[in-house]
C-alpha cells in the first residue's frame, strides 16, 4: 500500500516511489512507471481531484504493480503547509485503509517530499495580506518537525477505545514506512529521534484519550491514583500519592470540601522529572492537571442530559500525567513537576451545601454558592502546593466552564495568564504543536464578580464572563508566581471523528505541554 500527498494545484505527481527501487531504474521499470503516471493522471482527472486540504482519493492500480492500491491526499496550499497539516494527512490516510489492511499486520509506505515541504510555506501572512479569517500564526519548523507530526498522526488515527466491548478487539498495528522524494538535510540519525519522539507523544496522548474514555464507576481517584504510580514506573517518573490523611495534614480544605459527598475519598498526585546532567538548581516548570473523575454538580446538580460525559471531567489531570510520561521519555533539560488534585463531585448527606464557607491550604476563606464551580476549588488548594517548588512557570490546565466552550467551542482552548511574557511563552507551544489557544483578558473590574460578603471569595460570579471569572478565582491563589490557566472544556472531547481526533477524549494539551517543556531554558 503506498500514499502520496498533494499540494493544491500540482500539475504531476512523483509517482516513483510506487515502484521497487534499484541503483539504477530498468527500461522496463521506466515503461511501467511512465503508463502508471498515465494511468493515475487519468483518474485523478475524472475525480477531479484538486488536492485541496482533506482531499483524499483511493486509486485501485492495475495488475502488474507492488502495491494493488494507492491513496492519494490533498494537503491544502503550499503557502499554509505547517506540520499540524500533515499530522491531520497522516490521520486521515489511517482511516481510510482498505478494510483488508485493517485486520492484519501489515506496513503502508508514505512519500515525503522535504524539499517541497520546507520551502513551500511562505511563513507568516504578509502585510496587507488580510482573508475572511484571522489564522493562527504558525511557529518555524523543518523537516524533523514534519516527520514527528506525521507519526504522531498516524499512530492517533488508529487509537480505538474498545477496552469494554466484550466482542472488540484492538486491530491489528499497521506500521508507517516513510519513503522520501527528495534528499532530506536532515540526518538520518536526527529523523530518527524524530520519529521517536513523535512516538512517545502519541503513546502520552492515547493514554491521555484511555484515562479520560474510561467510566468513572472503573476510575475513581483512588484507581486513577494507581494508572499513575504504574504509568511513572513505565516512563520513569517519580510518583507522590497523597491519601486522604495526608490531605488533610496538608490542610487541603477547599480539596476535601469537594470531595466530601463522595465514598472515594480524594488522592493528590505529584510526578517529578529530574534531568540527567542538568544545571543544579534550576527552577522547575509545575504543571496542575485538574482530575474530577466524575461531576454530578454537587447538590447544585447538573441536568441529566449529558452528564455521562463527566466521567471525562479528568481530562486536565489526564492530559498532565500523560505529558510528563512523553517528557521522560523525550529527557528536555529542564525539570518538570506533575501536580494532580483528584476528587469525585457526588451527593450525600455529608456533601458541601451551597452557601458553606471553607478554609483553602492558602488560608482564603471561600463561600461556595455553586458545588458545580468545583475544579477551581481543588486547583487552589493545588496552585498553593505548587508554590513549595519554586517553580519558574504555573501552567494549570483544567474543564473548568461551560462559558468556554460557548465562547470557544471545540476549535480553541482559553489562555488567561497574568504576566504578557508567560502568555507569549505558552503561545510559541501553541504554535509550534498544533494545539490553539486564544487569550482572554484578566481586567480588575471582572475580579469584583467574585468577592463575597461572607467571606474573602466566592467560587462563582454568576453567568456573566463565567470563563473569565473562573479564571480570576484561581488567580487569587496564584499571586506571585508566573501563571498560566488553560480551561480545556471545549477541546477536551468531541462528538466528531476527524482527523487524528476519535470520539470522546481527545488529550487535547498533550502536545502542548511536551512543547512547552521542550522549548524552556
Amino acid at each position: 500500500m503506498h500514499i502520496l500527498l498533494s499540494f493544491e494545484g500540482d500539475k504531476e505527481l512523483d509517482l516513483s516511489g510506487v515502484l521497487p527501487r534499484g541503483s539504477k531504474r530498468s527500461a522496463p521499470d521506466q515503461k511501467r512507471l511512465s503508463a502508471l503516471n498515465k494511468f493515475v493522471k487519468r483518474v485523478l482527472k475524472s475525480e477531479s481531484f484538486k488536492g485541496r486540504s482533506g482531499e483524499v482519493l483511493k486509486i485501485h492500480l492495475p495488475d502488474g504493480f507492488p502495491s494493488e492500491s494507492l491513496i492519494v491526499l490533498g494537503l491544502g496550499p503550499g503557502a499554509s503547509f505547517h506540520p499540524e497539516v500533515a499530522r491531520i494527512a497522516a490521520a486521515t490516510a489511517r482511516r481510510r485503509l482498505p478494510g483488508a489492511l485493517r485486520g492484519k499486520k501489515s506496513s503502508v509506505l508514505l512519500h515525503l517530499d522535504p524539499e517541497r515541504m520546507t520551502s513551500a510555506w511562505s511563513g507568516r501572512k504578509k502585510k496587507g495580506d488580510a482573508g475572511p479569517s484571522r489564522q493562527p500564526i504558525r511557529a518555524d519548523f523543518d523537516f524533523g518537525d514534519v516527520v514527528q507530526a506525521v507519526t504522531e498522526g498516524w499512530n492517533l488515527g488508529g487509537y480505538a477505545f474498545v477496552e469494554y466491548r466484550s466482542k472488540s478487539k484492538r486491530a491489528a498495528s499497521t506500521d508507517l514506512l516513510l519513503g522520501f522524494l527528495s534528499t532530506p538535510k536532515a540526518s538520518a540519525a536526527s529523523l530518527k529521534e524524530s520519529v521517536k519522539r513523535g512516538e512517545a507523544v502519541a503513546e502520552a496522548v492515547a493514554f491521555a484519550r484511555d484515562l479520560g474514555n474510561t467510566p468513572a464507576n472503573v476510575l475513581n481517584p483512588a484507581a486513577l491514583a494507581a494508572r499513575a504510580r504504574s504509568w511513572a514506573k513505565q516512563c520513569g517518573l517519580q510518583c507522590q500519592v497523597l491519601d486522604d490523611k495526608a490531605i488533610r495534614r496538608e490542610r487541603m480544605g477547599a480539596l476535601i470540601s469537594v470531595a466530601k459527598g463522595s465514598d472515594s475519598p480524594p488522592r493528590f498526585l505529584v510526578l517529578k522529572y529530574t534531568p540527567t546532567g542538568g544545571r543544579r538548581g534550576k527552577k522547575p516548570l509545575i504543571l496542575v492537571g485538574k482530575a474530577v473523575t466524575f461531576d454530578s454538580g454537587g447538590l447544585s446538580i447538573k441536568p441529566a442530559r449529558g452528564m455521562e460525559d463527566m466521567k471525562m471531567d479528568m481530562a486536565g489531570g489526564a492530559s498532565v500525567l500523560a505529558a510528563l510520561g512523553a517528557i521522560a521519555r523525550i529527557r528536555p533539560s529542564t525539570p518538570v513537576i506533575g501536580i494532580i488534585p483528584c476528587a469525585e463531585n457526588m451527593i450525600s448527606g455529608g456533601a458541601t451545601r451551597p452557601g458553606d464557607v471553607v478554609e483553602s491550604r492558602a488560608g482564603l476563606m471561600i463561600e461556595v454558592v455553586n458545588t458545580d464551580a468545583e475544579g477551581r476549588m481543588i486547583l487552589a488548594d493545588a496552585l498553593d502546593y505548587s508554590r513549595r517548588f519554586n517553580p519558574r512557570l504555573v501552567v494549570d490546565v483544567a474543564t473548568l466552564t461551560g462559558a468556554c466552550v460557548v465562547a470557544l467551542g471545540d476549535v480553541a482552548s482559553g489562555m488567561f495568564a497574568n504576566d504578557p511574557e508567560v502568555a507569549a511563552e505558552l503561545s510559541r507551544a501553541s504554535e509550534a504543536s498544533g494545539e490553539l489557544l486564544w487569550e482572554l483578558p484578566l481586567y480588575e473590574p471582572y475580579f469584583g464578580q467574585i468577592r463575597s460578603n461572607t467571606g474573602d471569595i466566592k467560587n462563582s460570579g454568576g453567568r456573566g464572563a463565567g470563563a473569565i471569572t473562573a479564571a480570576a478565582f484561581l488567580a487569587r491563589f496564584a499571586e506571585g508566581l508566573p501563571w498560566c490557566h488553560l480551561d480545556v472544556a471545549g477541546t477536551a472531547w468531541t462528538g466528531k471523528e476527524v482527523g487524528y481526533k476519535n470520539r470522546g477524549a481527545t488529550g487535547f494539551g498533550v502536545r502542548l505541554l511536551v512543547q512547552l517543556a521542550l522549548q524552556a531554558r
